[in-house]
């Protein structure tokens, strides 16, 4: 949970990137992000882990379809790279690091009709839990992400880390972060009132974020042909984007690991 009350930012999303952020789920940043020490405390643990975790996964790719399959005896799936997160998770719990690495949505190509990779998240959950609340979130990042002052009272960090995605990869599946697979939904998104809120960056600010969107895809996750031919990129090293809506990671070139910094936030009400 943040503190209570709000905190003054040096930098915040204009009124302009707010609206699209409500109405058609994602606003670019190319002033950057605001000034915030929970974006500080992932950069300092990126720059301190990401190179050894980096690391850790190329040295086992190998393994990374080890169990893998799109449903088991169980009625389970298990993605690619899952078995290697959990022994690295298992590495980083014996130095009370307080990470844990998993195996997120993967890469997916046409080509094959199939998955084509693991794409990998670095959560730092644990280790920011240790440290008590988070810093209250910025007055113009909190009237940015909930136009309505009930929603910005009690607000929460859900995710803070980072994207960790081989050289080469095709782009990740299509999905929502936050999604309902009920006939009924129970809570559905408010028309212009976004709940769950993604800040992606670049720890290099020369560099722009690679994930790909859907605007206005606020589907509850279901994906259509139509939503493909939709799917729109994005250009800027940081960016704010609605994780009920669909998006996934760009294809990455050859070369060195690619990360993204990233922090969710959801609103109080």
């Amino acid at each position: 949970r943040c503190q209570g009350g709000m905190a003054p930012g040096s930098i915040s999303p204009t009124p302009e990137q707010a609206q699209s952020l409500q109405e058609q789920g994602f606003a670019l940043l190319p002033q950057g992000l605001p000034e915030w020490p929970v974006f500080e405390f992932v950069e300092h643990y990126h720059r301190r882990y990401a190179h050894r975790i980096n690391e850790f996964l190329q040295n086992n790719k190998k393994r990374w379809f080890e169990e893998a399959s799109w449903e088991d005896d169980t009625g389970e799936s298990q993605r690619p790279g899952a078995v290697v997160a959990k022994e690295l998770t298992a590495q980083l719990e014996k130095e009370d690091a307080g990470i844990y690495v998993y195996a997120t949505h993967p890469s997916y190509s046409d080509y094959i009709e199939d998955w084509s990779g693991p794409r990998f998240y670095v959560s730092l959950v644990e280790a920011a839990q240790r440290r008590g609340q988070a810093p209250r979130v910025p007055q113009g990042i909190s009237s940015a992400l909930w136009a309505h002052a009930e929603d910005r009272v009690g607000t929460y960090v859900t995710e803070m880390g980072w994207t960790a995605v081989p050289p080469g990869s095709d782009a990740q599946e299509l999905h929502a972060d936050i999604c309902c697979s009920w006939k009924k939904v129970p809570m559905p998104r408010q028309p212009g009132r976004g709940r769950y809120h993604h800040f992606a960056w670049k720890m290099d600010r020369s560099q722009h974020c690679t994930t790909l969107v859907v605007p206005g895809g606020f589907t509850e996750g279901v994906t259509k042909t139509k939503h493909y031919q939709g799917i729109t990129p994005v250009k800027a090293p940081a960016i704010i984007f609605d994780s009920e809506m669909l998006h996934c990671g760009g294809a990455t070139k050859s070369g060195p690991w690619t990360t993204t910094c990233t922090v969710q936030l959801c609103s109080g009400s």
